[in-house]
């Protein structure tokens, strides 16, 4: 089918190239009409091919409290970094209304992101909770 196709379509090409001399046009026209009357499926355009399903997308949600104020601006970098590098949607909002500040957490995107930057927020507040403890 698809040969048939490309043979129609070179003939056409033929047919219509405008230095193609008018006797060679039109016996180039005649040839194209006999190949789609032998194949009439030609007469149309080949079906477009489906695009494959989108990847599961799933949604991570947290917040984070007591967040230290001298480390909230490099908590929210680290965060809003990782969640670029993995290629999700993110929103990082502060509650102010909870003393210390409270972060806000969420993220869209492909199943095995959201699960990566979710190990990635644990391990950063246990680091960030390993320096405090440090320098007191």
């Amino acid at each position: 089918m698809t040969d048939e196709r490309e043979r129609l379509t070179k003939v056409l090409a033929l047919a219509m190239h405008p230095t193609t001399i008018d006797a060679e046009a039109l016996a180039a026209f005649k040839r194209a009409r006999k190949i789609v009357e032998a194949n009439p499926s030609l007469a149309h355009p080949p079906e477009p091919k489906k695009p494959p399903p989108p990847p599961p997308q799933t949604t991570y949600t947290t917040t984070i409290t007591h967040v230290h104020p001298d480390w909230v601006l490099v908590l929210v970098g680290n965060l809003s970094l990782k969640a670029y590098e993995l290629d999700l949607k993110s929103k990082i909002t502060f509650d102010f209304m909870q003393q210390p500040v409270a972060v806000n957490v969420v993220c869209d995107g492909l199943e095995e992101a959201c699960l990566e930057f979710q190990q990635h927020v644990q391990w950063f507040i246990g680091h960030l909770n390993r320096k405090i403890a440090k320098s007191k």
